[in-house]
């Protein structure tokens, strides 16, 4: 690739960055909870749940969940890649009284520690290809979890 082309690449993409940064400010920031849970094989996990209503009015009720198989100690940045199958973890919108379906996609963290507020953001598909996206903050349920 000669010189100039990779200038103009660069110069494009530091464009497009600021564009790509204000379009997820732009997300609407959901109240969520985080708390301990077990990963399939009772190692540490930790699960953040919020209600997902302001997304869509067909969403009113449906709660999203979002379980990762590790313990609760991950450094700012951390994305999370879900494929539907059983990777890293978990999402899944509940919506009704049984209905549940896996969700496809990103979620991305900020420091997640034990007792400290934790933010982050999702963008997600459903299996017929409908996009959630959103930031969240969650705060800490205060109950004990025992794995094992």
């Amino acid at each position: 690739m000669s010189p100039s082309r990779t200038t103009t690449i660069l110069l494009a993409m530091c464009a497009l960055a600021p564009l790509a940064a204000a379009r997820a400010n732009d997300a609407p920031v959901l109240a969520a909870t985080i708390g301990a849970s077990c990963a399939p094989w009772d190692g540490a996990a930790f699960v953040v749940e919020m209600p997902v209503d302001s997304l869509g009015r067909d969403l009113t009720g449906a709660r999203l969940a979002i379980s990762v198989w590790k313990a609760p100690r991950i450094p700012a940045g951390t994305m999370f890649t879900f494929h539907g199958i059983a990777d890293s973890g978990a999402v899944v919108l509940w919506s009704g009284k049984d209905s549940a379906q896996r969700l496809t996609g990103t979620v991305t963290f900020g420091a997640v520690g034990p007792d400290a507020p934790a933010d982050g953001s999702f963008d997600l598909s459903t299996k017929g290809g409908r996009r959630l996206a959103a930031r969240f903050h969650a705060t800490w349920k205060k109950e004990r979890v025992m794995c094992g």
